[in-house]
């Protein structure tokens, strides 16, 4: 078997040319085929851009505990914010890069969000793993994954910010390798789902 290429993060890794916009042809028949489109009409209800570009994993967990229902108000993106700042934040009350997968694990953990969290480090597995465990997210209406991947080509970077990169499909071939390359930019926990 041969192992991906896990890019190093000087690397640009342009996988736009892999993308498969969700309101294209291609994109709405994919969804309607998989067995995600329970999943898809849960998670978009309570989609919302992220707020600035820091926020992509405060944005994350709002979409999330919003679609478990842990509240009976909506949960937002400024709520969470003050709950890390006050919580998980020293002295400077900003975040420069985002969160890590740990401290969205704390996020979700402090609503009694029940979460089995991966870290994939291993080529040859994360495939295989990641599969298996798609698989079993899928069969529950009650069970999300959060990905955290390397979304940076040529000095862009992708997110939940809509209007930088609509809805879309990455192959999961793809998608493994853009987990993986976290390894060498981040914490250990980042290269991971939960």
């Amino acid at each position: 078997m041969e192992t991906p290429k896990v890019p190093h993060p000087s690397e640009s890794i342009d996988y736009r040319s892999s993308i498969i916009k969700l309101k294209k042809r291609e994109g709405k028949a994919l969804l309607q085929s998989q067995a995600t489109l329970s999943h898809y009409e849960i998670l978009i209800k309570h989609y919302k851009p992220q707020l600035n570009g820091c926020f992509c994993g405060i944005a994350s967990a709002a979409i999330v505990l919003n679609a478990l229902g842990v509240r009976e108000v909506e949960i937002t993106q400024q709520d969470i914010w003050v709950f890390v700042a006050n919580r998980m934040l020293k002295k400077e009350k900003h975040i420069r890069y985002g969160l890590t997968l740990s401290q969205v694990e704390y996020i979700l953990d402090s609503h009694h969000v029940k979460i089995q969290k991966r870290c994939y480090e291993n080529p040859h597995k994360v495939l295989k793993k990641f599969k298996k465990d798609l698989d079993e997210v899928f069969k529950s209406e009650n069970k999300f994954i959060i990905i955290n991947f390397w979304r940076s080509f040529r000095k862009h970077s992708g997110d939940t910010a809509q209007h930088r990169i609509h809805p879309h499909w990455i192959p999961i071939d793809v998608l493994s390798v853009l987990m993986l390359s976290l390894i060498h930019i981040s914490e250990p926990t980042r290269q991971a789902e939960i």
